[in-house]
């Protein structure tokens, strides 16, 4: 029987990291380890992080010193993973009751990625929209990378993935401030990976940012961008630069129309 590993991030999620915390504590298959990694918060997140880590032991915490960053502290906290599957969870989020027990049981029987569908919620947890992943997992491994790459449709999240092909790959980028798990996704739909579905449902995630400013938005094109820049002769091989060049356009006029309102 597979181990597996859940790693929790949080920076100044007081609000919502004990409902986080608990949705992993209290799943039908408990993880074999839960590390809570909080990245510098100022509010009262290591407070309860500390509780909840004297109540349930299999809680491990992490208190960043400085800030870090989302990719850097999700990427050391996985490093630091005693087993070999891990799966993520963000602190304003949480967890369906079976996530981790539908996940395993695809690892079981062979994947080295596993997902689930997933939820949006609002700022009182309410649930906005499904999101069905089962055209997705139809794809093969080349469409599966192209459909990533044009942002075709939704993608897996939180997904539960073998350590080892994630260290294989460098994990997380440290410099990214956004797209990070595009970034990472792209280059792990490059592997020999088995990726493996389970329509259950797997993590209700917390929609945030419609409220972005142009810079914003902005900035986030320019990180769009700099990740297929990093990844330009993967995707060129294996995508066609046709298909790239749209990606590149579909960003560039994104930004474009970002600019000409203001």
């Amino acid at each position: 029987m597979q181990k597996v590993s859940c790693v929790i991030v949080c920076y100044n999620n007081a609000n919502y990291i004990n409902r986080a915390i608990e949705s992993v504590i209290k799943q039908t298959r408990i993880p074999d380890e839960v590390i809570v990694a909080d990245d510098g918060s100022s509010d009262a997140s290591r407070e309860i992080i500390s509780s909840l880590a004297l109540k349930y032991p299999v809680i491990k915490p992490i208190f960043r010193e400085t800030n870090l960053g989302v990719a850097a502290n999700r990427d050391l906290a996985i490093r630091s993973a005693s087993h070999p599957f891990v799966t993520t969870l963000d602190g304003d989020d949480w967890f369906y009751p079976e996530k981790i027990q539908i996940e395993m049981d695809l690892v079981n029987l062979g994947a080295d990625v596993a997902y689930s569908d997933y939820t949006y919620i609002n700022e009182n947890d309410i649930c906005i929209e499904r999101v069905c992943l089962k055209t997705f997992s139809e794809l093969d491994s080349r469409h599966r990378l192209e459909w990533i790459a044009m942002r075709n449709g939704y993608i897996p999240r939180d997904i539960m993935f073998r350590k080892e092909i994630y260290e294989s790959i460098g994990g997380l980028d440290h410099d990214l401030k956004t797209h990070e798990d595009w970034d990472l996704k792209l280059r792990l739909s490059n592997t020999d990976a088995v990726w493996k579905y389970n329509p259950g449902m797997g993590t209700a995630y917390r929609r945030a940012g419609q409220g972005l400013s142009a810079t914003g938005r902005l900035r986030r094109c320019r990180s769009q961008l700099k990740v297929l820049g990093r990844n330009y002769s993967m995707l060129k091989t294996e995508i066609g630069l046709t298909a790239l060049f749209r990606v590149y356009m579909q960003t560039l006029v994104r930004m474009a129309r970002i600019i000409s309102v203001g």
